[in-house]
């Protein structure tokens, strides 16, 4: 007569936690309950039966770490948007920080409505009541928030994020076609500042696309710099990385010395700095699509159809060619 393991699935252990009705412990089956009630510390049924810590998503209820490792059944950071998806919060994914998915409660919105918030009030900026301007967002930078979503097309108006050395980083993402529109004044000034941006457009700025200078720390991931008269993107005495990002149409922008420039300006950089560019397009410029007074690391960067040079000399890169999969911005 066979032995009887079990009288309850709690008799059993992680990797068999099913009583049967044979007293013995086997598989369980998906969608079942055993594992959360007997074993809360892995809760969900997995592939082969045994009890493990997620089989999707919806499984990891901490938004530190909301994200399924389908193989190995744990739970871990997100690796995109998708991952946050259905969550409380922006729906934004801090891949490039601890893979959290972000919190209302960390978060800046702004976005062009009917109750937007005109004035630079720092209680503003929530998803009820998000600020009308990228420039109001500013205001309303703390320890705590240090996040700006931008949801549609807003104005950028007169907006410098001043930093200095040890800052925390300030974020900003685009969603449902973020973009600014800077009109007559610079898109986004950076100023000793540590900025992460990324899904956005900056355009139509009488002045520079991005400017960032005075120490800054500016990194793009997947941004559209287009048709700003004064140039696309200045790093001036800054260190940067810019990923995935088309920088196209803009210029011709004029420094002092005389130098005209129109997508990329790579000025004073600081020795040891960070300064790579990693897939990106630079094209149709009106001057020099990317000129440098150092050189800079370069890969898959292409550059064509600028009215004057592609790439000056001093940058120490050299086009890929066209855009194609493995060329350029994806």
């Amino acid at each position: 007569m066979t032995m009887r393991e079990c009288s309850a699935d709690r008799d059993c252990p992680a990797d068999r936690p099913t009583c049967g009705a044979n007293g013995m412990c086997g598989a369980c089956s998906a969608g079942s309950n055993g594992c959360s009630t007997s074993h809360p510390s892995t809760p969900a049924c997995g592939p082969n039966g045994a009890c493990v810590e997620c089989a999707a998503d919806a499984d990891c209820s901490s938004a530190a770490k909301p994200a399924c490792d389908p193989k190995a059944n744990t739970c871990g950071p997100c690796m995109s948007d998708a991952d946050c998806a259905g969550r409380s919060g922006p729906g934004v994914c801090m891949s490039h920080q601890d893979g959290r998915c972000a919190s209302d409660a960390e978060t800046i919105y702004v976005q062009q409505t009917a109750t937007c918030a005109t004035a630079a009030d720092p209680s503003a900026g929530t998803s009820n009541n998000p600020f009308c301007g990228a420039d109001k967002a500013a205001v309303a930078l703390s320890t705590s928030r240090r996040l700006i979503v931008i949801r549609g097309t807003v104005q950028g108006a007169s907006w410098t994020l001043q930093g200095s050395t040890g800052d925390p980083q300030v974020t900003i993402i685009g969603q449902q076609t973020g973009t600014i529109a800077g009109g007559a004044s610079p898109g986004l000034q950076l100023v000793g500042a540590n900025v992460f941006l990324r899904d956005l457009v900056v355009t139509l700025s009488a002045q520079i696309g991005i400017s960032a200078s005075g120490g800054s720390t500016v990194r793009l991931d997947h941004v559209r710099i287009d048709t700003n008269r004064g140039g696309g993107l200045l790093l001036d005495s800054s260190s940067f990385d810019v990923k995935d990002t088309t920088i196209a149409g803009n210029g011709p922008g004029l420094l002092a010395g005389d130098v005209t420039w129109g997508g990329i300006r790579v000025q004073n950089t600081p020795t040891n700095a960070m300064a790579t560019f990693e897939g990106i397009t630079v094209q149709g410029n009106l001057g020099p699509g990317i000129l440098c007074t150092t050189p800079v690391t370069g890969t898959s960067v292409s550059a064509a159809n600028n009215s004057t040079t592609d790439i000056g000399p001093t940058c120490g890169i050299a086009s890929c060619g066209a855009p194609s999969a493995t060329c350029g911005a994806m």
